[in-house]
């Protein structure tokens, strides 16, 4: 899988526990031109191809976020990335709904009790926020 095999370059980059960022970013770099080709080579699900450009965009916007309130006191960076944050847990949701109704995902799913704690809990977290004229 394309997240273990990055977290498994991310640790043999480490030394003492501090990352490696050069090989890092050489090794997402590699993952995704795999990616790339396996999806050119049609050897990619188009559902899992949309889940990886997902990955990406978000992995994207973040960097984006923490890069555009660099400059700034740190307040527009986290909600740069808390609204990216949010926008792919949106996008998550809406693919779990829709794999729920075409029988892609049931009880018997691993990981779906926990899924659904998860969502649970926020779900609560959120309608506990305090409204403010600005929410939308």
């Amino acid at each position: 899988m394309l997240v273990s095999t990055i977290r498994a370059d991310v640790l043999e980059g480490t030394v003492n526990n501090v990352i490696d960022w050069t090989a890092m970013v050489e090794a997402i770099k590699e993952r995704i031109a795999e990616v790339e080709t396996a999806a050119a080579e049609g050897r990619i699900p188009p559902a899992i191809a949309q889940e990886v450009k997902s990955v990406v965009d978000h992995c994207r916007t973040t960097l984006w976020g923490v890069l555009a309130g660099a400059s700034g006191d740190g307040h527009e960076a986290y909600a740069a990335i808390a609204t990216a944050r949010l926008q792919r847990t949106g996008e998550m949701c809406q693919k779990i709904q829709e794999d729920v109704a075409t029988g892609r995902i049931n009880s018997d799913t691993p990981g779906v009790s926990t899924c659904y704690a998860f969502l649970v809990g926020a779900e609560k977290a959120l309608r506990a926020l305090p409204k403010t004229a600005s929410a939308h």
